[in-house]
C-alpha cells in the first residue's frame, strides 16, 4: 500500500489530515481563553477592606483609547469625586460590602445624576470600577478608577 494511503487509513476507516498550523492555533487559542479567563477571574477583589488611600485616576475605555473623567480622593472611610480635576463636592462616606461591592453615600460626579443610574461599583485588585448607564435604555459603560500611588 502507498505510503500516503497508509496515513490516511486505520482499522476504524479513514483518518483526517490535519495542518501542523491547525494544531499550533489550537494550542494558542487554548492557551488565550484560559489567560483571558484568569485575568478577567483575578479583576474583581472579593476584600471588604476599605480601598486604600490615596488618588485614584478615573476613566472611561472607548474605542480609540481612554476618555479621562476625573479624580478620587479617597481618606479612610470617606471619598471625594473631582471631575477633571476640578473640586466640586466635599468628603462623604463610602462602604465596602460583601464581595468587595462598594456602596457610595454622596454624588459621584454625573454618574449619579438623573437621568444616570450606577448599576455596579466593586473593588478591582488595581482599583475600582463603577458599571453605570447615561440615559434610560443607553448602553452600560464602566468608569475604571486606578489607584495612583
Amino acid at each position: 500500500m502507498p505510503a500516503a494511503t497508509q496515513n490516511r487509513t486505520r482499522s476504524s476507516g479513514l483518518r483526517p489530515s490535519v495542518h501542523p498550523t491547525a494544531k499550533l492555533a489550537a494550542a494558542l487559542a487554548s492557551l488565550m481563553i484560559l489567560a483571558v479567563g484568569s485575568a478577567a477571574g483575578a479583576e474583581v477583589a472579593t476584600s471588604a477592606a476599605p480601598l486604600a488611600g490615596g488618588e485614584y485616576d478615573c476613566a472611561v475605555p472607548n474605542g480609540m483609547g481612554v476618555l479621562p473623567l476625573g479624580r478620587m480622593d479617597i481618606r479612610g472611610g470617606s471619598y471625594r469625586f473631582r471631575p477633571l480635576g476640578k473640586v466640586t463636592q466635599g468628603f462623604a462616606a463610602y462602604s465596602v460590602g460583601a464581595g468587595g461591592v462598594l456602596h457610595w453615600s454622596g454624588g459621584v460626579g454625573g454618574l449619579t445624576q438623573t437621568p444616570s443610574v450606577i448599576l455596579e461599583s466593586a473593588k478591582t485588585t488595581y482599583g475600582f470600577r463603577i458599571k453605570y448607564r447615561a440615559s434610560p435604555g443607553g448602553f452600560a459603560e464602566s468608569m475604571t478608577c486606578r489607584h495612583m500611588g
